[in-house]
Order: structure tokens, then C-alpha cells, then sequence
């Protein structure tokens, strides 16, 4: 306020210097009161200062007419109090006021009171004098005197001007500073040179895109290979097959309430269903050919006509009595496969038992599944031709078949992988569209325009060095994704999709940095030559733009630890793409920054640099965006008041994002995968609403020997002597409890069926030949001629299991069972039910494992399958635990759903380790562990708050949000690391600090990331895919709006707190090139340094009014107030 006048100034700094330096401070201070600190040391509360009459007189009047603009007034109303005489001017200086005056109270009396002082007589200046001293305000706010030198003086007392020049403080900072000097200056150098062999290692690594490949396979994808399911699945594949293929088609009317189970909707299901079976392949496959058929060559299609055997000639005008007694006793009319029909399996939407009211035909057709790619290439033929006759059947183009008034929904096995991927191609053109906006924003946003002069604008603009950095974000990309194809890792559709997005908001930021510091650098010291000026912007950003590459870096190199594929894959791409990117920023970007630099000055047209224009002189003005962050933003945000009220509103967004994180669920629906349009969705929904049973789980059983007593009593249930904890028993225990145990059918208990089949009172099961006891009877063999199984056997059967078989005769009758057929006379023979549920050791005489199917109930949502599969394998271990079998569950879906059982711990481990590692790399490059708790902190409230939003949004946890979670740790990272090492690096009160650093780099950093990302995740918003919508402009929105607020408001206000933390220093006289030490000293708009006579008034007029108006007074005025007044 008072560097206005020299005189002013010079009198202010030279009143209160000697107050506090001077050696002579015993002849005009005397210590009139004292107190006892918080850490019990003496210090003064009270003195007089006696000065002259003279002194005072000179001093008031060298100040009483300086004028402060701002209130049209003067200085003296805010230094004096509006004091009239020089008296009533330092009494008001002296008064004990924190934080706005003196922190200790400094009488000034007229007389000695002791009788020993005299009088302080120094020599003070006038307004009119010539040899005034010109100030230099050392980061603006200071009060440290600095002569000024001539042009001709030594090194060192350019050193003090200039503050590029200066040694850092932290010995790190300092090597990192000269390093990166070094490194700019040459890139500019040799500009050409370093963009070609930069290119060419680019060029070279991204050859291993010729072992490119994208995995698509889900398992793949989500399910570690040494995981349990995976295992366990692996076991069950080997030894019972994989799990069939599936082909399911649900009909009901368009209005939905009407029942469907009338004359039409049979016939017209018996035509479907006819088409279907007729279906043809281009290599002459039938649904007869690859279907599931365990009795012979009858396929299994689960269909309401299969009470009919499929044949509609068998369909008679009595049908609704058939239909009746067959819902009531599915045994009685089995389908061409003999197996019973349950009702609940083929219709929908009925009440009760009144399956008269159904609402909707559930047909399945089971196919063969097979570890044979041969096989299952032939069955995904099928589907395909399955799928275009269901297409043209919803929309009416089959003959023979009106459906206008039916609700037709199907899938087929490969239904799904279909859908995902033309998902995935609409979503590329929205992709695509989100990354050209992006590129388009960066490239202009650059350029500083003079609207008035064409010429200039075509000249200023940055298009060209704009798509360079973009350029250089797409080869990191390139390079990463060239490395890891060519070490075999595969690239995934989270990789294509999400990793651009990840690297351009880390690229675009440091784009736009290292630009506007370069720009600044040149309006601020036009003397030096654009390899100079490369060399210092790189020097001073350098270090800043590491600090988050490198905890980027590490925190997602930590992510490639965790064993679910997509995730741990995304991790490794993901970090060499940001380091890269970084390696080409710091080296190839500088020199296109020299070489732009060096067109701009050529008068050269972006774009076309080969044309050389006439245009008006550049004018150097400040950016609208750091002249609002100057003038507004940072003295509002950096009022007292302001802070507390910023810290009570981020402390309730805290507490706001704890108390619903608990409510986060997890899972990934289905349908959300799909474009919004697919039939699956339709498919899907009608799935939920009519099927009334869950998937089929099979608990396999391993280490019991069925051929010894004990071994079946543990396996057993419908025998007196069974154990009472013996699989099947539990399990008909846990069918009992649903809602527990989320099963709902009773098992299918091979052992059990197996001994009851040899029960002779059912006469027309176990039979043998009189002629010949090793061959059975057929159910038309003369009774006379056939023995049946212990009919005269002493002991019997009998329910105690005592002479029942064992051993080797076990194991003869097992084999015989297990090759009959079951049908109306014997329906417990195990060739259908149970061919492929039993597996023999090698040489045939034990049971190696088999496994007990039951059915979980309908899971309607993702909670039902993560609390199915919980409850499944809670069962096994019990059952394990108890019997001493080995027993594992295993269902389809278990596969995909074990990751969500330790989703939480996961996500939890993953975002602490990239939290510690940005900690680690903050405190080891800044030397400040204050600011890296701070930065920590500020991450770590931006993931709570970030996870509260996907609650409030509907986003749930899983494998993609865990994977943006991750990303959010990254992008916050560049909110917070450039503003934290710029306030750092500053010098001055805390305030001070944050100021310099928010005009430093907030203004590049809002421009960069925030805006920049903003437009992309607006694109987002129309893509056609509800997974994008969700997972990506949902989440995306809620990152960057939640990051931009902590890390350009919280951030700076708790950075104000801070104190400067006195790090080590290190003297750099034996490099090249002694670095200045912060930002806050820098001759900028925010405070020039006043070097020569090269500042006009107006320029220093304007420094003063930023000393005066730029911070709240209670701030600015707050700074050691003994020590450096």
C-alpha cells in the first residue's frame, strides 16, 4: 500500500528494522512488562519506544498524503488509524491487536520515564528526494529492504533479483529444478533432433501391436486362473462336462394380464416349436444334432407341448383336462425325453397352483456343451440361425404364424456375447466423439487471440502445438499397448475404452501447464532466448509434473497386484501410458513448445508455418481465467471467515459420504452391458417377472467311498441309519429355510435313488434274466422270466440299509442302474437323471466323485446371487466340516460372482496403496510431510465423497467402478500435486503461498483437466449404452466435479495452515544453474520484480494495488510482525 511513495516506504521499513535490529535497542527501548509462554519461556507483552519529535514528524509526513485508490482515501486511514499528527499515528501502530496490529502492546511516550533513554534520531526521507532506494517487495507482501543495483554489479546481486537464480531450500527440489533446466534447454536446443528420436522408441515398441489381441472372454476377463471357482469349475468340467448351452424363448400377450394357456397360443407354440427343431445350419446341423439328450435320441426341450409329446396330432379338444392332470402330475405325461415336467419350469405368471392363469410359456432347449471348440462352433451356428428365425418371428415375417398380439422374448447362448459386442461398436462413435471434443478444446484453448487483428490471431493460435500434445498422449498409448501385446497380455474393452480418457486428463493438464508457465516465462523476461525460457519452464514445472506422474504411476503399477485379470491388466497398461507420457512430455512436448515459440516469433501462421505474415505487435495481457483467480477468487476463498465456512461444508460432505458408503451396492447387472434397444433387455425382464426357478447348483462330493456302509450313510437321506448331517440331510434342512439358504428345490440324491431302485417291491425296476443273471430284463420281458433284485435275499432290503449292497456288488448294480432308461414303469432308473452325475475311478470299482443337484430360488437381482453363492459355499464348508468329505458347490453363475465376496476388501487394499504411494512420492519430492498428509487427505475425502455419489447415482461396486475408483486416485492427483508443490516452492505467510500458487497453476489446472473432461463426459451423455451412461458419464461427472472442488477450494484453504516447513538447504554453486525458490517471488501479474527501470509507473502502480487489494488485509499483514516489519 505505501511502496506508492519510496520515501513512505523507505521511512516504514527503516522505523520498524531498527525497532527490531538494531544493536543500539537498550538506549531507546525499555521493557516495561513481561509474561510467561505456553512453553514456560519469558516474553515481552509491553515496552516504550521512545523516538524524537523530528523522526516522528518526518516519518507522518513522508505518508500522510499517500493515496489508496481502492477506498478513494488514503493510506494513513489503514496504517494510522486516520491519524492527524505523527503521535496519534505510531500510538495506533503500537496498539496490542491481533491479528491486525501490534501482537504485544509499544507505548511511545513523550518523556523518558526512566531517565536512562535517548531518543531514536534517525534520518528520514522526503517525497522530493532523488536518492530514494527502489524496493524490491519481496514476494509482494514482504517487508525485506533490497538495494538496487546497477547493471554492471556482481553475480550474487543478481542473484537476489532474480529469483530463477536462487538456491531451493529442499535439496531434492533443487537437483530436480537443475535437472530439468538442463533437460528443457537442450530439447529446445536440439528441438528437431529430440522430437525424432523420440518418435522413433515409439515407433520401435509399437511394433508389438503385431501380437495384438483383445480378450473377450469373461472368464478371461474376471475370474483369476487360481481362483476357487475357477478351480472348482476346472473339476467340474473335467469330470461331468461343462455346463450346457441354453436356447429360451418366453411368449405371453402384449397386454400382459391375459392368460396365455388357451387353444391358439398351443397350436400356435406347437408351430414354433416344430420351426425351431426344423432349423438348419449351412453345414446341415439340426437342433437333433446338437442337442442335450441323455435317454437316447430324444432331445430335452422343456416346453408346455411336451405334455404331448411335442405333437400336436396328440393335442385333442379334452386338452384342458389333460393339461390339469398333467400340471398336477408331471409323472404322468413325460415328454419324448422322460423326464417329468415341472410346472414351474414351463409356465409363468400364475398364482399358486392354478397354472391354469399362467401368463407365459417358458420354453428351453438344452444343447450339448463341450470342452471341443469343433463342437461348440457347430452349436454357435445354431444359434445364429435360432436367432434369425426368432427375429423374423417378433416381427411377424414367419408364414403360418400370426404373432402381432403375442410378447415374444429369446435368447440363445450366444445371445449375450452378441449384444455386448454391438454394444461396443455403438459405444466407439461415442467414444470417439467424447476424445475429438476433447482434442478440439485443447487445441484452441491454448492460443491466446487478439480479436481485433486477424492476422494476430492466425499467428497466436496453438492449434498445431495443441495437437501435438495430443498427439504425444495417443503415442504413450501406443507405446504401452505395443509393449504388454508384445509380452502376450491382451488389450480389454475397459483398456480401449478407459485408458485414453485416464491418459489425455493427465496429458491435457501438464499440456496446459507447461504452456502457460512458457508463456508467462516470455511476457515476463522477453530478454531471454527461447531455449533459456524452455529450460526455466521446465525447470520450475518439471518437478511438479513428476511428482504426479510418478504417484500415478505407482499407484496403479500397485493395482497390477490384485489377481482379477481386467483389473490388474488395466493397471500395468495403464502405468506404463502415464509414464510414458510423461517421458515424452518432459522431452518431445518442450521442443514442439520451442519450436511454436519460435514461429510465433517468425510471424509465422500456425498450421502453415511455410507462410510468413505482417501482422501487429503482440500484446501482452494477462488471461481472463488467472485475472478472475487473482482479483476474485483467491482473496475470496482465502478470507478467514470463507476458510471455516469451506471446511464446515467439505466436513459435512465427509460426514454426508461415510454415512452412505454402507449403502453401496455391488454387483453389475446385465442389462446395463446391453445397448438400450437389445431384445436381451426385453429377454431379461420378462425372465425375472415369469420364471419361477433359480439356477441349478450341484454340490460335488469328493473322498467317500459310496461302496462301504459308512461312506453311504454320509451321503444318504431316505434311510433310517443315514447320518444325520449327511449331504443330502442338510441339504434338505437348508430347502427348508429359503431365505437363508437361497435353495429351494429338494436335491436329486443319486444313493438314494440307486438303493431304491433295487427295492424289490418295485417289481418292474431291478430284474435280471433266470438264463442269464448278468442281463437285465426289459420291461416286457414275462415276469416268469426274469429275478428280481433281493426278492429272496436273506437279510431283505430294508429301510435300515442292513444287506443292502456293498463292494463289488455295489458297484455291478450301480453300472446297471446307471445304463437303464427311465420311463412310465420304472422312473427311477439313473441313465437320464443321473448318467452324468457319478464319476468311477480308472479302474471302474470306486466312485471317484459325484455330485447332488438342486435348484437355487429365482434371483431376481445381483444381491440374490452374491447371498446364493455365499450360502452355497457356507453349506459345503459345513457339510466338509462335519462328514469329512470334500464337498465344493458348484453353479453356472459362481464363476463370475465370486469376485464381489471380496470386492470391498479388495477395493479398500487397492485405493490404501495408491493413497500411500502418492503420500511417499509427495513427501520425498516436496520435503514437506505436512503438505503430503494434506494432499492424502484431500485424495482420500475425494474417494469417500466419490463412492457417497455413486450411491446417490445408482452406480454399484464392481469389477468397472473398482477400475474408475482407480482412476479417480489418479486424476485427483492432478487436482492436488501442481497446486501443493507450487505453494511449497513459494514463499511468504501461508496465505501468501496459496495465493501465488492458485494464479501459478489453479488457473491451468481449471482450464486443463476440469473443463477439458467436462466436455468429453458431456458427449458421454448421449451414448446409446447403458453401461457408458452409468459407469462413465455418471461416475466420470461425479470425479471431476468432486475433484476440481477439493483440489482448487479445499486444497488451498488447508494449505493456508501450514506453516513454511525449514527443509535442508543445498548449494547448487557446483551445477549449472542455481534455481530461485518459489513461486511466490516471481516476477509476475500477481507481483512483478522490480528489476532496473524497465517498470513504467503504470506497471508499478498496478503492483501496488495488488500488494494492497489481491489478499484480505487480516492476511496480508499477519507476517512476523516483529521480525519482518
Amino acid at each position: 500500500m505505501i511502496s506508492a511513495c519510496p520515501a513512505c516506504w523507505a521511512n516504514f521499513l527503516n522505523f520498524f528494522c531498527t525497532f527490531t535490529c538494531s544493536p543500539n535497542q537498550s538506549t531507546f527501548l525499555n521493557v516495561t512488562d513481561t509474561a510467561l509462554s505456553t512453553d514456560k519461556k519469558p516474553v515481552v507483552t509491553k515496552l516504550d519506544f521512545l523516538v524524537s519529535d523530528q523522526y516522528g514528524s518526518g516519518f507522518y509526513d513522508s505518508c500522510k498524503d499517500v493515496k489508496f485508490a481502492a477506498t478513494n482515501g488514503y493510506v494513513m486511514d489503514l496504517i494510522g488509524g486516520g491519524a492527524k499528527n505523527w503521535r496519534e499515528m505510531v500510538a495506533f501502530m503500537g496498539r496490542e491487536r491481533e491479528p491486525l496490529g501490534s501482537p504485544f502492546q509499544i507505548d511511545f511516550p513523550v518523556q523518558d520515564p526512566t531517565g536512562e533513554l535517548k531518543p531514536f534520531e534517525g534520518v528520514t526521507r522526503q517525497c522530493n528526494d532523488t536518492d530514494v532506494q527502489r524496493i524490491s517487495n519481496k514476494d509482494l507482501i514482504g517487508f525485506e529492504p533490497v538495494t538496487r543495483h546497477d547493471e554492471d554489479d556482481d553475480e550474487d546481486s543478481r542473484h537476489l533479483l532474480d529469483p530463477d537464480l536462487y538456491t531451493s531450500r529442499y535439496f531434492v527440489s533443487a537437483l530436480l529444478q537443475e535437472w530439468f533446466y538442463h533437460q528443457g534447454y537442450l530439447c529446445a536446443k536440439y528441438a528437431w533432433r529430440t522430437i525424432g528420436i523420440c518418435f522413433g522408441l515409439v515407433a520401435f515398441f509399437s511394433l508389438g501391436w503385431s501380437r495384438f489381441g483383445v480378450e473377450t472372454d469373461p472368464v478371461k476377463l474376471w475370474v483369476a486362473p487360481d481362483s476357487i471357482s475357477a478351480t472348482q469349475k476346472a473339476i467340474f468340467d473335467q469330470n461331468f462336462g461343462p455346463f450346457y448351452r441354453t436356447a429360451q424363448v418366453i411368449m405371453s400377450y402384449k397386454d400382459e394380464k391375459s392368460p396365455i394357456v388357451d387353444e391358439q397360443s398351443f397350436k400356435r407354440l406347437f408351430m414354433i416349436n416344430d420351426h425351431i427343431k426344423a432349423l438348419t445350419t449351412e453345414r446341415g446341423a439340426t437342433l437333433a444334432d446338437i442337442c442335450f439328450h441323455p435317454t437316447g435320441d430324444e432331445c430335452v426341450i422343456q416346453s408346455p407341448t411336451g405334455y404331448w409329446q411335442d405333437d400336436i396330432s396328440q393335442f385333442s379338444d379334452s386338452w384342458k383336462d389333460e393339461f390339469e392332470g398333467c400340471t398336477s402330475n408331471p409323472a404322468d405325461c413325460l415328454p419324448e425325453f422322460q423326464q417329468p415336467l415341472k410346472p414351474d419350469i414351463i409356465l409363468g405368471g400364475f398364482d399358486g397352483e392354478d397354472y391354469s392363469s399362467a401368463k407365459a410359456f417358458i420354453i428351453t432347449y438344452v444343447i450339448q456343451n463341450s470342452v471341443d471348440n469343433k463342437i461348440t462352433e457347430i452349436a454357435h451356428e445354431w444359434e445364429l440361425r435360432y436367432l434369425e428365425f426368432m427375429d423374423d418371428l417378433v416381427n411377424d415375417r414367419v408364414d403360418g404364424i400370426r404373432t402381432e398380439d403375442l410378447r415374444i422374448s429369446y435368447s440363445s447362448e450366444s445371445s449375450l456375447e452378441i449384444e455386448l459386442n454391438k454394444s461396443s461398436n455403438t459405444d466407439v462413435r461415442t467414444v470417439i466423439l467424447s476424445y475429438l471434443v476433447m482434442f478440439l478444446y485443447a487445441s484452441l484453448a491454448l492460443g491466446r487471440f487478439q480479436t481485433d487483428s486477424l492476422r494476430r490471431m492466425v499467428i497466436d493460435s496453438k492449434f498445431t502445438l495443441g495437437m501435438s500434445g495430443i498427439f504425444i498422449v495417443l503415442a504413450s498409448i501406443s507405446t504401452s499397448v505395443g509393449i504388454f501385446s508384445f509380452l502376450g497380455y491382451k488389450i480389454t474393452l475397459i483398456i480401449a475404452e478407459v485408458i485414453p480418457f485416464l491418459v489425455l486428463a493427465v496429458g491435457v493438464d501438464n499440456i496446459f501447464i507447461l504452456c502457460h508457465e512458457f508463456e508467462r516465462r516470455k511476457m515476463d523476461h522477453p530478454e531471454e532466448t527461447i531455449e533459456e525460457c524452455a529450460g526455466r519452464t521446465l525447470g520450475r514445472m518439471g518437478p511438479s509434473i513428476l511428482l504426479s506422474a510418478l504417484s500415478e504411476t505407482l499407484a496403479f503399477a500397485l493395482g497390477g497386484m490384485v489377481t482379477m485379470p481386467a483389473v490388474s491388466v488395466f493397471a500395468m497398461y495403464a502405468a506404463m501410458a502415464v509414464w510414458v507420457d510423461f517421458l515424452l512430455q518432459v522431452t518431445a512436448f518442450v521442443s514442439c513448445i520451442a519450436l511454436d515459440a519460435q514461429r510465433t516469433e517468425e510471424d509465422r501462421v500456425d498450421c502453415i508455418p511455410c507462410i510468413e505474415i505482417h501482422a501487429p505487435q503482440a500484446i501482452d495481457t494477462e488471461g481472463t481465467l488467472p485475472a478472475w483467480v487473482r482479483k476474485y477468487y483467491g482473496p475470496l476463498i482465502l478470507n478467514s471467515s470463507v476458510k471455516r465456512i469451506i471446511i464446515a461444508a467439505f466436513i459435512g460432505l465427509l460426514t454426508l459420504g461415510l454415512c452412505l458408503m454402507p449403502n453401496l451396492e455391488i454387483g453389475l447387472d446385465q442389462r446395463l452391458a446391453l445397448p438400450n434397444d437389445s431384445y436381451m433387455v426385453q429377454f431379461f425382464n420378462d425372465l425375472d417377472n415369469y420364471f419361477r426357478v433359480g439356477p441349478p447348483v450341484y454340490f460335488v462330493v469328493q473322498d467317500v467311498d459310496a461302496t462301504t456302509r459308512h461312506g453311504q450313510q454320509q451321503i444318504c437321506a431316505r434311510f433310517s441309519t443315514c447320518s444325520d448331517l449327511s449331504i443330502a440331510n442338510v441339504l434338505e434342512q437348508e430347502r427348508k429355510r429359503p431365505q437363508v439358504s437361497y435353495i429351494e428345490q429338494p436335491a436329486s440324491v443319486w444313493i438314494d435313488d440307486f438303493l431304491h431302485w433295487l427295492n424289490p417291491a418295485i417289481e418292474t425296476c431291478c430284474r435280471f434274466r433266470k438264463d442269464d443273471p448278468t442281463t437285465p430284463c426289459g420291461p416286457w420281458d414275462d415276469e416268469d422270466e426274469c429275478n428280481i433284485c433281493y426278492a429272496d435275499k436273506d437279510p431283505g432290503w430294508n429301510i435300515s440299509m442292513n444287506g443292502l449292497p456293498e463292494g463289488k456288488e455295489f458297484m455291478t448294480y450301480l453300472g446297471e442302474w446307471l445304463k437303464a432308461t427311465p420311463d412310465e414303469y420304472c422312473p427311477l432308473a439313473g441313465k437320464a437323471a443321473y448318467g452324468d452325475a457319478i464319476k468311477l475311478n480308472q479302474a471302474g470299482d470306486r466312485v471317484k466323485m459325484s455330485h447332488f443337484r438342486t435348484y437355487h430360488t429365482p434371483m431376481r437381482n445381483q444381491h440374490d446371487f452374491i447371498a446364493g453363492y455365499k450360502s452355497a459355499h457356507r453349506i459345503a464348508d459345513q457339510v466338509s466340516k462335519e462328514t469329512g468329505a470334500t464337498v465344493f458347490p458348484y453353479s453356472v453363475f459362481y464363476i463370475f460372482f465370486e469376485q464381489y465376496v471380496g470386492i470391498i476388501s479388495l477395493t479398500l487394499r487397492l485405493l490404501i496403496m495408491a493413497m500411500v504411494s502418492v503420500g511417499l512420492v509427495t513427501a520425498g519430492i516436496l520435503g514437506s510431510t505436512n503438505v503430503a498428509l494434506v494432499v492424502v487427505g484431500v485424495v482420500a475425502m475425494i474417494m469417500v465423497d466419490v463412492v457417497g455419489a455413486m450411491v446417490l447415482m445408482g452406480v454399484s461396486l464392481n469389477a468397472i467402478s473398482l477400475v474408475n475408483l482407480v482412476i479417480c486416485v489418479g486424476i485427483s492427483v492432478e487436482f492436488c500435486s501442481h497446486i501443493a508443490r507450487a505453494t511449497v516452492e513459494a514463499e511468504g505467510s501461508p496465505d501468501e503461498r496459496v495465493f501465488g500458487a492458485l494464479i501459478e497453476v489453479g488457473s491451468s489446472v481449471f482450464s486443463g483437466i476440469t473443463l477439458t473432461k467436462f466436455l468429453g463426459i458431456f458427449v458421454l451423455a448421449f451414448t446409446r449404452s447403458k453401461i457408458f451412461e452409468v459407469y462413465y458419464f455418471r461416475m466420470y461427472l461425479a470425479i471431476v466435479i468432486v475433484g476440481a472442488l477439493h483440489g482448487l477450494v479445499l486444497l488451498p484453504v488447508l494449505l493456508s495452515f501450514i506453516q513454511n516447513e525449514k527443509t535442508s538447504s543445498f548449494s547448487l554453486g557446483s551445477l549449472g544453474w542455481s534455481l530461485g525458490n518459489g513461486y511466490g517471488s516471481r516476477r509476475q501479474r500477481s507481483g512483478r520484480l522490480l528489476q532496473g527501470n524497465d517498470s513504467s509507473d503504470e506497471e508499478d502502480e498496478e503492483v501496488r494495488d495488488t500488494v494492497a487489494h489481491e489478499l484480505p488485509r487480516s492476511q496480508s499483514s499477519n507476517t512476523n510482525s516483529t521480525g519482518r516489519r
